[in-house]
C-alpha cells in the first residue's frame, strides 16, 4: 500500500511539463487586470475630485459676483486662487487653469432674470492608466446665481 505523500509526490510527477507554469501565467494575467482596474478607478477618481473642485469653486465665484456685480477680477481669482485678491505670484493657480479659461458674464442685465453667469472651459485631466495615457479635455462648468440688489 502506498502512502499519502508518497501517492502525491508520483501525482505531481506524472504531469506533463507543459502544465507547470500555468500558474503562474494565470497569475500574470490576473494581475495585469487587477492593475488596469486599480489605475482605472484611480484615473475616475481624479477626475471627480478635479471637475467637482473646479464646480464648488465656479459656484463659490457665482455667489460672489452676484453680491459684487462690478468685482468681476475678484470672481475670477475666487476660481483660480481661492481668493478674491490674486497672490503675490499669480503663476500659481489650480490644476494649471489660467484666467483665460474662466469667464465672468452678467446675462439678463435689468431684468428678473439678472444674473451672474461664471464658466470655466478648457481644463485638462492628466490619465495615467497605460492604455489611455495623456490628457482628456472636461466639460465646460458652468455656475449662475442671481443678482442680489441691495436697496
Amino acid at each position: 500500500m502506498v502512502s499519502l505523500p508518497e501517492a502525491r509526490t508520483r501525482q505531481a510527477e506524472a504531469r506533463p511539463t507543459s502544465q507547470r507554469g500555468q500558474s503562474v501565467v494565470e497569475g500574470l494575467l490576473v494581475l495585469v487586470v487587477l492593475i488596469g482596474i486599480i489605475l482605472g478607478a484611480l484615473d475616475f477618481g481624479q477626475m471627480m475630485f478635479l471637475h467637482q473642485t473646479l464646480t464648488e469653486r465656479a459656484r463659490a465665484a457665482a455667489r460672489y459676483a452676484a453680491l459684487n456685480p462690478a468685482d468681476v477680477d475678484g470672481a475670477r481669482n475666487l476660481v483660480l486662487f481661492g481668493d478674491t485678491v490674486a497672490p503675490a505670484d499669480p503663476t500659481r493657480s489650480l490644476w494649471g487653469i489660467t484666467a483665460a479659461m474662466v469667464q465672468v458674464a452678467r446675462a439678463n442685465q435689468n431684468t428678473n432674470e439678472d444674473e451672474m453667469v461664471v464658466t470655466i472651459t478648457g481644463y485638462r485631466f492628466q490619465i495615467f492608466s497605460p492604455w489611455i495615457a495623456g490628457s482628456a479635455l472636461g466639460r465646460s462648468i458652468v455656475a449662475s446665481a442671481p443678482v442680489e440688489v441691495l436697496l
